[in-house]
């Protein structure tokens, strides 16, 4: 059984075809850094919250 060979296409698109890559700032990276670094902080807070309500609903302590 042979099989057939396969031709690659390597022609490169002209210049003019292709779109521009989007030019990022260093303002906008450094929002978008801060805004994933303070993900972790807001889901701890949030969970410390529902905690604090659910001991407070379920959890009665006689003293």
């Amino acid at each position: 059984m042979k099989i057939p060979s396969v031709k690659i296409n390597t022609v490169t698109p002209k210049v003019s075809q292709t779109t521009p890559l989007k030019q990022s700032t260093p303002i906008k990276d450094a929002l978008i850094v801060s805004g994933y670094c303070v993900l972790p902080i807001v889901f701890y807070e949030a969970a410390n919250l529902i905690a604090k309500g659910f001991n407070k609903k379920f959890c009665k302590t006689d003293k």
